[in-house]
């Protein structure tokens, strides 16, 4: 389990190193111990691709083999020891090592086993079902990519931990976060309206947003399918806008409009045109608001908006810039309603009872699962205190390997017996 080396392969990727023979019988349920080699993790405008590999055979869960793998791939995108959920690793150290992380994210390996060649991705600490990704396996490997947006976007860096075993028991798990940052590449920038600094948006206005996708020497905009544009929140809440193309109203052209900006995020320029073509498009101001719930903001906000879409050869695209909220007329301001709070935490509430014949199926999908077990364990740190182990909290192993020995899909409820 001790940690070898973190290698940048290339920009943006990072790759956990783990040494062979490392892998524990964590729990007495012997071979096979499934041994992490590498954990690697990449991300672009649109995608994170990860990849993980063993010093031993894997095989998928829905195979139900002695040796199909099961565990989690966990993501930090916020760099927040503070939100998020503890690396499942903390919770069985040891013989792993805690780290310090906030797990906002985490691809749950073992979901395999309910639809073959397809894993969940779970948002923490409410263990919530954000995307299901295709998921492909070597016979010492597995890898697949997710959404950006199912990650509700990301602010250009991504710690990752794993821990990963067989069924009955975890076996190995990294001890140190590896770390991804965005890959810089061939992308377009984006300039909300181009020439203005700063992006004021005024939510009362009946008029439009204008946006400028920025061409440059590695990215024409004239290969852009403007039918696929679309403009949305980089946090992933509310939906998405198509823009305006009339009659009546503006309609996209391809103009020199503005000149892409090397500085940090959601800071400006007031430059136009860089003698590079750009795709210059108009947003409804109103479609804006109401579809990306603009409205359900403070004023004095500061949002970052991503525009997506894809080209004429099939690749996707996205990118990003930010407005700044002007706050709202006094009349209105009472009727904008509350910011829904972030991530709410699980309430400290015991599991359910056995009502159906399926003890340790928590979250009532009748399968016992990794949620399941995740959720066990986040009940009893609730309940006994934080943190776990010594002085504090604790995770009694009994009620974590009866839920173990109930894993999988429940039996069907008892039928009611026939009256004559």
């Amino acid at each position: 389990m001790v940690l070898g080396a973190i290698a940048i392969c290339r920009p943006g990727m990072a790759q956990l190193v783990d040494p062979m023979g490392d892998a524990v019988d964590s729990f007495g349920a012997g071979p096979p111990l499934l041994d992490i080699d590498t954990i690697s993790v990449t991300f672009d405008a649109t995608d994170l691709f990860f990849e993980m590999t063993f010093h031993t055979p894997i095989s998928p869960a829905s195979v139900l083999a002695p040796d199909s793998v099961a565990g989690l791939l966990e993501f930090d995108t916020d760099q927040n020891p503070g939100t998020g959920f503890p690396p499942l690793q903390n919770f069985f150290s040891p013989p792993f090592v805690p780290l310090v992380a906030g797990v906002d994210y985490a691809v749950d390996v073992a979901s395999e086993l309910f639809h073959p060649g397809f894993v969940d991705v779970l948002q923490l600490p409410g263990f919530i079902l954000v995307d299901t990704v295709p998921i492909t396996y070597g016979p010492m490997s597995f890898s697949g990519q997710i959404a950006l947006a199912s990650l509700g976007g990301d602010d250009g860096v991504v710690d990752f931990t794993s821990i990963i075993g067989t069924f009955p028991q975890p076996t190995d798990a990294t001890d140190e976060v590896g770390t991804s940052t965005a890959v810089a590449g061939d992308g377009p920038s984006l300039d909300i309206k181009p020439g203005s600094c700063p992006n004021s948006l005024n939510r009362n206005s009946n008029g439009v947003l204008p946006v400028g996708l920025l061409g440059s020497a590695d990215f024409d905009v004239t290969m852009v399918d403007v039918s696929t544009v679309e403009i949305s929140r980089a946090d992933g809440l509310g939906g998405s806008a198509a823009p305006n193309e009339g009659p009546p109203g503006p309609h996209s052209v391809f103009a020199d409009v503005g000149t892409p900006f090397g500085g940090e995020l959601c800071d400006c320029h007031d430059l136009e045109g860089d003698g590079i073509t750009d795709l210059s498009m108009k947003f409804r101001t109103q479609d804006v608001v109401v579809a990306l719930e603009l409205d359900r903001l403070p004023g004095g906000a500061l949002v970052e908006l991503v525009v997506s879409g894809t080209l004429l050869n099939g690749e996707s695209f996205a990118a990003s810039d930010c407005v700044r909220l002007v706050p709202p007329h006094p009349s209105k301001a009472a009727a904008l309603a509350p910011v829904p709070p972030p991530k709410a935490a699980l309430a400290p509430v015991p599991p359910p009872a056995d009502d159906a014949g399926c003890p340790g199926d928590l979250n009532g999908d009748r399968n016992v699962g990794l949620p399941d077990l995740l959720r066990l364990i986040d009940l009893q740190a609730r309940w006994a205190g934080w943190p776990p182990g010594p002085g504090g909290g604790g995770v009694d192993p009994g009620l974590v390997l009866d839920l173990i020995a109930n894993w999988g899909p429940c039996p069907p409820p008892p039928q009611p017996a026939a009256t004559r």
